[in-house]
């Protein structure tokens, strides 16, 4: 086998102040220096790749330890198991001596610690002597009677100074100790094939240069290395360090492998209580058995366990039985707090859970979307709202047990998952089949709850519809369903126990109605299903108060009662309800109302303040369509749009409009001296051109479902 050769800097370059005073050997070579590096790399290779495979036990690496207690130094300190280590390039006996010397101070100071020689060639009589030494030691197991029988059995001489050096305990002393014969060819050809192994090829020429480098620099300072900061040097040098995927858990107590296969599934620390539950323990036990490794591995702190970052998995063959476990544990945690901060803040754990066992155990998947779902929504991002949806949806269709809390997933996620987030995206056709499905689901188990929620909400879905359409006689068809079906909700609720004629939800339907009927111009009906919402409608800080007071303002400002219009909004905007995405849309719909309802009086500072309210809301919201509506609805204050222009823009999406007449101020403001006229009325092929360029400009930088 071809040897392969490493370039590195010249040692002399590398190592400042060679000699080491005290040390055993006295002052080191160059050349020894080297040595001794060399084998620190590989010490350090070993190290790395021990804490790749088992991340719980962190490592160090010293060089030029000095042990206080027994005065000693030594060349190199490694841990875990700490092990001091002379290296000498052609040992005699009397650097032998000398380092037996040092071994039996610190042996018996540190009951503990393990010692080896490491030498290239040499040593003599001397080495053979201590190696046939400590096989006799190690085969005695720390008896000092059997120890002295089996070497006078072997009738071979005895090195009586060696002995005498290691003092009466010196049997269980020579049994901690190792001779290790590595020539330096040897020792470079493991060197690249060790790293090779952690990096690659070039990688593992490159992780040698960088190890050396810091050892040599580490010599004058003693200063002592922790493998996981070697590691993460290595990587932000670019060398990537290739770790086994998953770490078996045979070593650890059962207890703490659980808990640390479960925390790395999450993405922030748990509870103590759920880990406890989760894993069959308690928590003064799991705080007890994971005392050994808090600091290093774990953390813990106000009953939060968190583990940091690791380059590999714990596993064990029940991994998905204890994630499963504690998914519904913490599920549990969570909706018996959901308005507190310790719930709130493991939605994203509980997310994390569900997809590490949704394909082992689909049937605790598939309850998730029920439970976080308002947790969800007021973090208000739709597009976690319906990936967690789904999650449910396909783990429910999946579980070979079709439960009721599984067919009841299923049905919620639907409708307030899938649904909801196709109606606020536009998507109104996909939220009704979605509707649909979840109907039948509830009907399928007799989930009567269900039932009346999707009437109610395939009747929102129907009237949303009737707004776009394009001929009078489907908008027509929509209306009437949609009437028939929120009556549908409102029979549904008042027969139930739970909720009864007189219950808020029965108010909420009351007032969807409303909202039908004001679009279809029926406004004594209307005013009619408005006095009985606010009947019913007790709790007047909720959103659903809050959504009859647009209702009523909407109603009074289509009657032409502009005053009594703008108190209603007015009052909607100073309730006191709790804030979260879903309100904060209501109020950036009272800000737009008002703001049209004081346009039409006139007062076009106070509207041009409320659609900039509006539109920030939206804005904040990622509601980029909605905000341009309001941005458009201030821009119509201005007279920068023309008869013509606005009917041109109506064809289009608001966000359009908003742009081009940006554009077209842009461009008046970098020309001033282009043409009055074509600047007062400019030609509609301007127009034209504008729009398009405008499409073209921000087709990519819209977001679209």
């Amino acid at each position: 086998m071809t040897q392969r050769r490493f370039k590195r800097p010249k040692p002399e370059k590398q190592v400042a102040n060679p000699s080491r005073s005290g040390a055993a050997g006295g002052p080191a070579t160059a050349h020894g220096m080297k040595y001794q590096i060399d084998y620190a790399v590989l010490q350090s290779l070993d190290l790395i790749s021990m804490e790749l495979s088992a991340p719980h036990r962190p490592g160090a690496i010293w060089m030029e330890p000095r042990v206080i207690d027994s005065a000693t130094m030594w060349d190199l300190g490694t841990d875990p198991p700490i092990t001091y280590t002379e290296a000498k390039l052609n040992p005699t006996r009397q650097e032998i001596l000398s380092w037996l010397r040092q071994v039996e101070q610190t042996a018996n100071s540190d009951p503990n610690a393990r010692f080896q020689i490491v030498f290239s060639r040499g040593g003599g009589q001397t080495v053979i002597t201590l190696q046939h030494l400590i096989r006799n030691a190690v085969e005695s197991r720390g008896d000092l009677d059997r120890f002295t029988t089996q070497l006078g059995a072997e009738g071979r001489g005895v090195d009586d100074e060696i002995l005498a050096i290691l003092g009466p305990n010196r049997c269980a002393i020579l049994a901690r100790t190792k001779v290790v014969h590595i020539p330096e060819h040897l020792l470079a050809l493991n060197l690249g094939v060790f790293a090779r192994l952690l990096a690659g090829q070039s990688g593992g020429d490159r992780l040698i240069q960088f190890l050396f480098h810091r050892f040599a620099e580490g010599i004058s300072t003693r200063f002592r290395f922790s493998v996981r900061e070697l590691i993460s040097d290595s990587i932000g040098q670019g060398i990537q360090l290739y770790a086994c995927p998953q770490v078996s858990c045979e070593d650890l107590d059962p207890v703490v492998s659980a808990v640390f296969m479960i925390l790395q599934s999450c993405q922030s620390g748990l509870p103590l209580s759920v880990l406890a539950d989760a894993a069959s323990s308690t928590a003064p036990d799991i705080q007890g058995k994971l005392a050994p490794y808090v600091g290093a591995t774990v953390t813990i702190e106000d009953g939060i366990v968190s583990i940091r970052p690791l380059p590999t998995f714990f596993t064990r063959p029940d991994r998905a039985d204890f994630l499963a476990r504690a998914l519904g544990y913490l599920l549990s945690f969570i909706e018996h707090r959901k308005d507190e901060l310790p719930g709130k803040t493991q939605v994203r754990n509980a997310i994390a859970l569900a997809e590490a066992c949704a394909g082992t155990r689909p049937q605790v998947a598939a309850t998730v979307f029920r439970i976080l779902d308002k947790l969800l929504k007021d973090i208000g991002d739709k597009h976690l709202v319906l990936n967690v949806a789904e999650l449910s949806i396909k783990a429910a269709r999946e579980s070979k047990s079709r439960t009721r809390d599984v067919a009841e997933g299923e049905a919620h996620a639907l409708i307030c998952g899938r649904s909801w987030v196709y109606q606020r995206t536009g998507r109104l056709v996909l939220a009704r089949a979605a509707a649909d499905e979840s109907l039948q689901c509830g009907v399928d188990i007799r989930w009567d709850r269900n039932t009346a929620y999707c009437k109610k909400c395939i009747g929102r879905l129907l009237r949303l519809e009737a707004e776009q359409a394009s001929s009078d006689a489907a908008k027509g068809q929509l209306i009437l369903a949609s009437i028939e079906h929120i009556r549908e909700a409102i029979e549904g609720f008042s027969g139930m126990s739970e909720f009864g004629q007189t219950h808020p939800e029965v108010g909420d339907c009351y007032s969807l109605l409303g909202r039908t009927l004001l679009f279809a111009g029926r406004l004594t009906e209307v005013d009619q299903s408005v006095r009985k919402a606010y009947e019913l409608i007790s709790d007047h800080n909720s959103k659903d108060f809050l959504d009859l007071l647009l209702l009523d303002g909407d109603l009074q400002a289509a009657k032409g009662d502009r005053h009594s219009a703008n108190g209603c909004y007015n009052e909607a905007l100073d309730l006191n309800v709790q804030p979260n995405p879903e309100t904060s849309e209501m109020r950036a719909r009272a800000h737009l109302s008002r703001g049209l309802n004081q346009a039409a009086i006139g007062e076009r500072a106070s509207a041009a303040h409320d659609f900039g309210c509006a539109a920030t809301i939206w804005q904040e919201l990622g509601e980029l369509e909605s905000s341009a509506r309001a941005e458009w609805n201030a821009i119509l204050l201005t007279k920068d749009v023309s008869i013509e222009l606005r009917r041109r823009l109506a064809r289009e999406p608001f966000w359009v409009g908003v742009e081009v007449i940006k554009a077209h101020r842009q461009q008046v403001t970098a020309h001033p001296h282009a043409g009055s006229a074509r600047r007062a009325q400019p030609a509609t092929a301007y127009w034209e051109e504008l729009i398009r360029r405008t499409k073209e400009r921000f087709r990519i930088e819209v977001p679209t479902w």
